[in-house]
């Protein structure tokens, strides 16, 4: 599926422009919300991960979503329901475990049916959209690590 080495060229875009980057710098505040590096990969690495456990089955994706949905509805906000996901996961760590999840989730939507029905939590979606919002996803978030840098475009 093309859609899936385009999630795969964005996301190793955003990775090669973040590699040279230090330990320290991983924890440093963006301009987006305050939010961190740190806090920007852990928000797509977590994601990711849901949209390889929806390709795996409807159980799979639910069972892993069910912790995020309740701190949701507790009222805490998506960078805060991660934490307890990522369990101290941070910096370069976090980084590789991100890197080795998009691989892999590239790989398997490369081989996925792209009509294939897959849950979400929204409404359900073709497993081509999952893809497909994994990379406007990983765009959108990238920007984000670059407004550590001031960048604004």
């Amino acid at each position: 599926m093309q859609q899936a080495e385009d999630f795969m060229a964005e996301s190793c875009a955003l990775a090669n422009i973040l590699e040279p980057l230090t330990e320290a710098e991983f924890a440093t505040p963006t301009l987006f919300k305050g939010w961190t590096i740190d806090d920007v990969i852990g928000h797509l690495h977590m994601f990711n991960v849901a949209a390889e456990k929806t390709l795996e089955s409807d159980v799979a994706f639910e069972e892993f979503f069910a912790p995020i949905s309740a701190g949701l509805s507790a009222g805490r906000s998506l960078v805060e329901t991660q934490y307890p996901w990522l369990d101290g996961l941070q910096g370069r760590a976090l980084f590789a475990a991100w890197q080795q999840t998009f691989e892999r989730m590239a790989a398997g939507y490369g081989k996925a049916d792209p009509k294939l029905r897959v849950k979400w939590a929204g409404p359900n979606m073709s497993a081509r959209s999952s893809i497909t919002a994994r990379q406007m996803e990983t765009w959108h978030m990238g920007k984000k690590c670059l407004m550590f840098w001031g960048w604004s475009g």
